[in-house]
C-alpha cells in the first residue's frame, strides 16, 4: 500500500490528476492544515464552488509555501468569477502578480493580465442566473459541420459546446440580438499559434422554450474569426461554459438536448468530470489506465495530444499523418499519426474509435497534461449522454 505525503498530493494537483488525488485524498498522511489546503483546490474542480471559496480563504491567511499560495490565489479567481464576482476574480489576478510574478513564465503572465482585462470588464456584469420551467427539448438542427446545434426563441442557431470556455458570438449576431457590447481586447489564442482580439458581450436575456438564461457573459468576434471559407460555414453562437454549467444537469440525444427541471432516481459513482478553470476535463480508461480527457461536444473527432503520443507510441501502432485543425483565426497543419482502432471506456462503457489522430507536439498550453480531447465520434455510438454538474459526473447509455 502507498502512502501519500502532502508533496506526492501537490504533484497530482499540479499535474492535473484531480480523479486520482480526489481518490488517494481522504486517506492521504498528511497533518490536518494540509488536508484542507489540498481540498480547497480539489473541491474547486469538482465545482464546490462555495466550499472551495471559503477553505482557500482560510488557507490564504496561514499558508507560507509561496507556491501553494500562488496555486491558491489561482483557484480563488476561478471562484470568483465562477461565482460571477467578476471584480474580485480581477483583484486576486492582480494579487497573484503583486506576490508572484518573477515564478510564472511570460506566456503565464500574459495570460493572468489577460484575465485582469477579462474580469474587470465584466465588473458591473451580474452573475449569470438559469431558470426551467418543467422538462425542456430543445431539438437539434440541421448543421454543415455536423455540429450540435439549436434555435434560440429569438431564430438564432446556438451551436452547444461543452469545449467552448466561454460563450462566443459574432459581433451582427451579437447587434441582431441588442447584446450589450464592452470593450475588452482580450486575446485569445487560435490554433495557429496567433492571437485574435475580442470583446465581451452580455446578453441580459436569452429564452430556449422554458430555459431561459440571463447575463450571459459572450466573447466577441468578428464575423470573418468565425467563418470557415473551406466548407463555407459560419459561426452565429456558441453556448458554452459558463452558461452550460448553469443548467446543471442535461442528456444530449440523438434528436435533441433533454433538460430536466430536476434530475432524480440515479446514484451516481465517484466523479469522473472535473473543471480545470472552464475547461472540461472527463476520465478516460485506456488498457485499464486512467487518463484524463479534455470533453468537447463541438469536436466533431477525438483527437490524442503529445502525452499519449510519448506514453504509448512504442506500444501500439502507429502511422504517420498530417493533422489539420481549425479554429478562431485560422487552421494550421501538423505531423502527426493515425490509429487504425482505439478503444475508450467511460463510467464502464467502451466506445471503438476508428482512424484517430494523434499529436506529436502541443497545440495549446492546456494540453500539456492532458492525453487527448473527446469529441462526438464517442458521443455518436451512444443513444444517450448525460452531463451532470450537480454530481461532476458523465454517463453514456
Amino acid at each position: 500500500m502507498q502512502y501519500y505525503k502532502f508533496d506526492d498530493c501537490f504533484k497530482l494537483y499540479q499535474s492535473k490528476q484531480y480523479f486520482k488525488l480526489n481518490t488517494i485524498l481522504p486517506n492521504a498522511y498528511i497533518e490536518d492544515a494540509e488536508r484542507m489546503m489540498l481540498n480547497a483546490l480539489i473541491q474547486n474542480k469538482f465545482n464546490y464552488i462555495k466550499n472551495s471559496t471559503e477553505l482557500t480563504k482560510t488557507a490564504l491567511e496561514f499558508t507560507q509555501n509561496e507556491t501553494v499560495l500562488r496555486e491558491l490565489r489561482l483557484v480563488q479567481a476561478d471562484n470568483f468569477y465562477k461565482a460571477g464576482a467578476y471584480g474580485k476574480a480581477a483583484e486576486m489576478y492582480r494579487k497573484l502578480l503583486q506576490y508572484h510574478e518573477e515564478k510564472f513564465e511570460p506566456k503565464e503572465i500574459r495570460e493572468i493580465k489577460n484575465g485582469i482585462l477579462l474580469w474587470e470588464s465584466a465588473r458591473d456584469v451580474p452573475p449569470q442566473t438559469v431558470e426551467k420551467k418543467g422538462d425542456i427539448t430543445l431539438e437539434w438542427i440541421p448543421d454543415k459541420a455536423n455540429l450540435k446545434t439549436f434555435i434560440s426563441d429569438a431564430g438564432t442557431p446556438f451551436v452547444f459546446d461543452t469545449g467552448a470556455n466561454l460563450s462566443v458570438v459574432c459581433e451582427s449576431t451579437a447587434a441582431k440580438l441588442n447584446m450589450e457590447i464592452i470593450p475588452a481586447g482580450v486575446e485569445i489564442g487560435a490554433i495557429t499559434g496567433g492571437k485574435v482580439r475580442a470583446d465581451l458581450a452580455v446578453a441580459k436575456e436569452l429564452k430556449f422554450k422554458e430555459l431561459t438564461f440571463k447575463n450571459v457573459l459572450f466573447l466577441v468576434f468578428k464575423d470573418e474569426d468565425l467563418y470557415f471559407p473551406s466548407v463555407d460555414y459560419q459561426i452565429h453562437a456558441i453556448l458554452g461554459y459558463p452558461a452550460i454549467e448553469g443548467m446543471q444537469d442535461f442528456f444530449i440525444e440523438k434528436t435533441g438536448l433533454f433538460v430536466p427541471e430536476k434530475l432524480e432516481g440515479i446514484q451516481f459513482p465517484p466523479p469522473n468530470l472535473a473543471m480545470d478553470e472552464l475547461l472540461p476535463l472527463i476520465n478516460v480508461e485506456f488498457e485499464n489506465t486512467a487518463l484524463p480527457f479534455s470533453f468537447d461536444t463541438g469536436a466533431a473527432k477525438t483527437i490524442l495530444f503529445k502525452l499519449f503520443y510519448e506514453n504509448y507510441k512504442d506500444k501500439i501502432h502507429l502511422d504517420e499523418a498530417e493533422i489539420k485543425l481549425g479554429g478562431a483565426g485560422g487552421s494550421q497543419t501538423y505531423t502527426g499519426s493515425k490509429i487504425g482502432i482505439l478503444p475508450l471506456t467511460i463510467g464502464g462503457q467502451t466506445a471503438n474509435l476508428k482512424g484517430i489522430e494523434v499529436l506529436q507536439e502541443n497545440t495549446m498550453d492546456k494540453d500539456k497534461y492532458v492525453y487527448g480531447n473527446l469529441g462526438q465520434d464517442y458521443i455518436q455510438q451512444f443513444d444517450s449522454l448525460l452531463i451532470s454538474f450537480s454530481n461532476m459526473y458523465v454517463s453514456f447509455q
